[in-house]
């Protein structure tokens, strides 16, 4: 039987490691999307990386899917404007 404190602290790792899988899934794919975009545009400048890390996951998924589409870096710069 847990004492009250124990099961707190349960509680509380477990929401971290909750927590630190959805960070690390967001910064996955933030990095796959970033490769993706540096092949298919080789002179977008890094600056725009920043731009991406700031997007929220449904921008990010917009965005990766739209990728598909995008024909100019101009299109691309709409989804991160600086």
């Amino acid at each position: 039987m847990q004492t009250i404190a124990e099961w707190l602290k349960q509680e509380g790792m477990e929401k971290g490691l909750v927590k630190g899988r959805k960070e690390g899934r967001e910064e996955g794919r933030e990095e796959l999307l970033w490769k993706q975009i540096t092949k298919k545009f080789p002179q977008i400048p890094s600056r725009y990386f920043e731009k991406l890390k700031a997007l929220t996951i449904d921008q990010l998924d917009t965005l990766g899917l739209d990728l598909i589409d995008m024909r100019s870096e101009e299109e691309l710069k709409r989804h991160l404007p600086m």
